[in-house]
C-alpha cells in the first residue's frame, strides 16, 4: 500500500522531471539552431540598407562576372584596339525600300488578274449558246485569249480538292481515350493518337538509304565537366520521373489486393488486423514497490538480452564478410555474362543481313591531339582520306552492297638476263623492252 501523500509527491516529482527535460531540450536547440523566428527581433531578421541603390562591393574588391563559353568567344580582345566605326547611316524619309516596291508590284499584279477575270466572265445565256457549237482551238483569237488569261480556275479546283482531302483525313483521325497523361515527354506520341492512313494504290517504294554514316559518339564533341554533369543529372531526373510514373500506372492497373465489396450474407463483422498492444495499467491502479522493482529488473534484463543478440548478429555478419563478398562477386559476374549474352542476341537481331561472304570492319580514325597539331590550320590534312572511297566502304559496312574480301596481288613478271661477271642476273621486266 502506498500512502496518498507519497503518491502525490511522486506525481509532482515526475512532472517536474518532464518539464526539466523539455527545458533542457529547448536550451540545446537554441544553442544549435538559434532562437525560433517568433522570439527574434526585427534587427536580427532584416537588414536596412541606408546606401540607396549602390552596389555591394565584394570582399576582394573585384567584380567577378562569370561568362559562358559563347560569351568568352564573342568577347572583344582587350589587347587589340577596336576598329573605327563609321557614323550611323540615316536613310531618307521618302526612299522606297525593296520590300515596299515588291509589295506594290504584287498588288498591281493581283489587280490586273482580277480585271482579266472580270472581262472574261461569261453569262448563263451565252454559255447555253456556246454549248452546242464547236470552237476552233487553233484559231488566233483563242490562242491570244488563252495566253493572256491565267489559269485561275484550275488552281481554284486543285485548292478545293486539297481542302476536301484534308477534311476527310481529319475525320479519319481519332484520339484514344486512355488514362495515360500527355504532359510527360517520355511517352511516345504513338500511344496518344491513333491515325488511320489513306489507302494507296501504287506499289511500294524502297526506303531511301542514308548516304552518310553517323560518326562514333565522343569524337565530335568534348563538353566541359560541369556541362556533362548537368546533362547526366537531367537524364537521371527524367528516368526517375518516368520510373515513378510507370510504378504508379502499374499499381493502378495491377493492384495487390482487389476489393470485391463486402458480402451481405455474413452477419459477423470482420475484425481489423491491428497489432495487439501491450497491457497498460490505468493511472489509478496501485502498484507495490516490490512489483515495481520486479518490472524494472525484467525490463533491464530484456534490454540486455536484446543488446547481446544484436552484438552476436553483428559479429556473425563480420565473420561472414568474406563469404558475402565472394557471393556478391559471383552474382555480379553471372549477371554480367547474362547481360552480355542478351546484348549480343539483341544486336544480332537488329544487325543487317550479310549479303556476301565477308564483313567489312573499319576502325575509326584516331583524333589528333593538341600537341600533334601543326603550326597553321591549313596544313591539317589527311592523305588517306578519300570521300568516294569512304562512302563506298560505308555502304559495304552496312551490308547495302556486298563487301569484297582480300584481293590477290598480281605477280610481277621478271626477266632473266645473263651477262658475264654478274652475280645478280634477274631484274623486273619493263613494258618498253
Amino acid at each position: 500500500m502506498v500512502h496518498k501523500k507519497n503518491q502525490k509527491q511522486r506525481g509532482r516529482k515526475e512532472v517536474s522531471e518532464v518539464l526539466a527535460e523539455v527545458r533542457e531540450k529547448e536550451i540545446q536547440d537554441n544553442i544549435k539552431f538559434g532562437a525560433p523566428v517568433e522570439e527574434k527581433k526585427d534587427e536580427q531578421l532584416f537588414v536596412v540598407s541606408k546606401k540607396g541603390d549602390d552596389k555591394i562591393q565584394s570582399n576582394g574588391g573585384v567584380d567577378t562576372t562569370r561568362l559562358s563559353r559563347i560569351e568568352r568567344i564573342l568577347a572583344p580582345n582587350p589587347n587589340i584596339e577596336p576598329m573605327a566605326v563609321s557614323p550611323k547611316f540615316e536613310p531618307k524619309e521618302n526612299v522606297v525600300t525593296p520590300l515596299n516596291k515588291k509589295l506594290a508590284n504584287k498588288a498591281k499584279q493581283i489587280e490586273k488578274e482580277r480585271q482579266i477575270r472580270q472581262n472574261n466572265k461569261i453569262g448563263k445565256h451565252e454559255k447555253k449558246k456556246l454549248k452546242g457549237t464547236h470552237a476552233d482551238l487553233w484559231d488566233d483569237q483563242h490562242i491570244n485569249a488563252a495566253a493572256a488569261a491565267p489559269s485561275v480556275t484550275a488552281s481554284h479546283k486543285t485548292v478545293a480538292k486539297a481542302v476536301a482531302m484534308a477534311g476527310q483525313k481529319h475525320k479519319k483521325t481519332e484520339k484514344v481515350n486512355s488514362v495515360i497523361q500527355k504532359d510527360h515527354d517520355f511517352i511516345s506520341q504513338n500511344l496518344l493518337t491513333k491515325v488511320t492512313g489513306v489507302r494507296v494504290n501504287h506499289t511500294g517504294v524502297v526506303a531511301p538509304v542514308p548516304a552518310v554514316e553517323l560518326p562514333a559518339p565522343g569524337m565530335s564533341f568534348n563538353p566541359d565537366f560541369e556541362d556533362h554533369q548537368d546533362a547526366l543529372g537531367m537524364a537521371i531526373a527524367k528516368e526517375l520521373k518516368a520510373q515513378d510514373y510507370l510504378d504508379d500506372m502499374d499499381s493502378v492497373l495491377n493492384p495487390e489486393q482487389i476489393d470485391y465489396g463486402r458480402s451481405t450474407v455474413d452477419d459477423e463483422e470482420p475484425q481489423p488486423d491491428t497489432p495487439v498492444e501491450p497491457y497498460v495499467p490505468p493511472q489509478n491502479e496501485r502498484i507495490t514497490k516490490k512489483e515495481k522493482k520486479k518490472r524494472q529488473r525484467i525490463a533491464e534484463q530484456k534490454k540486455k538480452e536484446k543488446l547481446a543478440l544484436e552484438r552476436k548478429a553483428f559479429n556473425e555478419q563480420i565473420d561472414r564478410s568474406l563469404e558475402i563478398l565472394e557471393e556478391v562477386k559471383e552474382k555480379e559476374s553471372r549477371a554480367a555474362k547474362l547481360k552480355k549474352i542478351r546484348d549480343d542476341l539483341k544486336q544480332s537481331k537488329t544487325k543487317a543481313h550479310r549479303l556476301g561472304k565477308y564483313n567489312l570492319s573499319i576502325d575509326p580514325e584516331p583524333v589528333i591531339l593538341t600537341e600533334d597539331l601543326p603550326k597553321y590550320l591549313n596544313q591539317v590534312s589527311n592523305t588517306n582520306h578519300h570521300p568516294l572511297k569512304e562512302r563506298y566502304q560505308s555502304l559495304q559496312k552496312r551490308h547495302i552492297i556486298e563487301a569484297q574480301g582480300p584481293q590477290m596481288k598480281l605477280k610481277v613478271p621478271k626477266k632473266k638476263v645473263y651477262t658475264s661477271n654478274k652475280w645478280n642476273n634477274t631484274r623486273i621486266a619493263s613494258i618498253n623492252e
